[in-house]
């Protein structure tokens, strides 16, 4: 299937703005030129390149994994999920970290005392673009979408960018809220915007 408009001019007509993430040459710096000496994955083992669907390279892929409840086993334990992935189409993350300060008024001059300080949570946003292949509605990626939004546990999400943030609390994330904006005259694309929380609790800490 042909697409008359890039990743990013789709992206900027979803969401506002466009990502140099889509356009290999913006990202390399040249034209059909790869950089060799470029770094390929983040320090804790995140890839910094992946592939689309159509086969063009695009920066910092996500992958989020979830249990496989059709693969589940039983032993001692008791029922044992195994995990399978799914690289989001065409991403672009964004982190917002969340920190709790508890301040104690001054009485007898202007100001406050910071007692406690708190990292609340890590925020992790993900905009993206779902193309159906063929000239129909992306059925199987919002059913995908679907499918992730209901499940009741913890997943872990993936990306060198967003893995800085979230190693201290093994990546593990829950889903918090799916917007799906559309793209007005196309039918085979749609929007997807997936807000993620991290899974984990952080002491208060007196400063």
């Amino acid at each position: 299937m042909s697409i008359s408009l890039s990743i990013s001019e789709l992206y900027s007509a979803i969401f506002g703005y466009e990502s140099a993430a889509f356009e290999f040459d913006q990202v390399t710096g040249f034209a059909d030129v790869t950089d060799l000496n470029r770094k390929e994955f983040g320090d804790y083992g995140s890839p910094y390149y992946s592939e689309d669907q159509f086969g063009r390279e695009y920066y910092l892929p996500v992958t989020v994994s979830f249990p496989d409840k059709d693969k589940a086993k039983v032993g001692i334990l008791g029922a044992v999920n195994s995990l399978k992935s799914w690289e989001l189409p065409h991403p672009v993350v964004s982190i917002q970290p969340q920190k709790t300060i508890i301040k104690t008024p001054l009485t007898e001059r202007q100001g406050s005392v910071i007692e406690l300080s708190q990292i609340d949570l890590y925020e992790v946003t993900v905009r993206g673009v779902m193309i159906n292949t063929t000239n129909e509605y992306p059925e199987a990626m919002m059913k995908q979408l679907k499918d992730l939004f209901v499940i009741g546990t913890p997943l872990k999400l993936r990306c060198a960018a967003s893995d800085i943030w979230l190693n201290d609390v093994g990546y593990k994330v829950v889903l918090s809220g799916i917007s799906i904006p559309e793209v007005r005259g196309v039918k085979n694309v749609f929007g997807y915007e997936i807000r993620f929380i991290s899974d984990g609790i952080v002491d208060l800490v007196e400063i």
